[in-house]
């Protein structure tokens, strides 16, 4: 039952010819049911790595967030969806809300950042609502790189939340 195996076996999955794939994705699904509630403990290699460079959860995330963007995680035009943004919204417990990736998923992306970091107990209950995020921490006029931050939208939209990367200058 090591949720550490998941990650390997995703990864693995990532490089797999086509004739190994469907043996590693029950391995993976086998093991997800195992796991239960316990998806929490599931780390990537990538957020173990972050989890152990860095002390501070704001640090954390934004090396656990930069490690999903340079996996080119976005939306796929179209009919079809990215498993990877699907896989953020099993995390968050969603999969009946979230069914494609054309439906915005920047709190589902945050939520399981969080998570990754140790901290998903932290989360708010209704994370893929992005206005949700605005009482989760402590309001700054001065962000650091790795900070949440919201911007919020008129209705019927929702905001948008993410990590404050640096100031452009615009």
């Amino acid at each position: 039952k090591n949720p550490n195996r998941i990650a390997e076996l995703q990864d693995k999955l990532a490089d797999a010819p086509s004739s190994d794939r469907a043996a590693l994705e029950a391995q993976i699904e086998f093991l997800k049911k195992q796991l239960g509630s316990n998806r929490a403990n599931v780390q990537t290699q990538n957020s173990s790595l972050c989890n152990k460079l860095y002390n501070n959860y704001p640090d954390r995330w934004l090396c656990i967030a930069n490690g999903e963007l340079n996996l080119g995680v976005a939306e796929i035009p179209g009919p079809g969806a990215n498993q990877r943004i699907l896989d953020y919204a099993e995390y968050t417990s969603l999969t009946e809300l979230y069914t494609d990736d054309d439906i915005p998923w920047a709190g589902l992306f945050v939520a399981w950042v969080v998570g990754q970091s140790g901290a998903g107990q932290f989360t708010p209950p209704q994370p893929a609502r992005n206005a949700s995020w605005l009482k989760f921490g402590q309001s700054t006029k001065e962000p650091r790189p790795g900070d949440l931050v919201v911007f919020s939208a008129p209705p019927p939209r929702s905001g948008f939340v993410g990590f404050y990367m640096g100031d452009s200058g615009s």
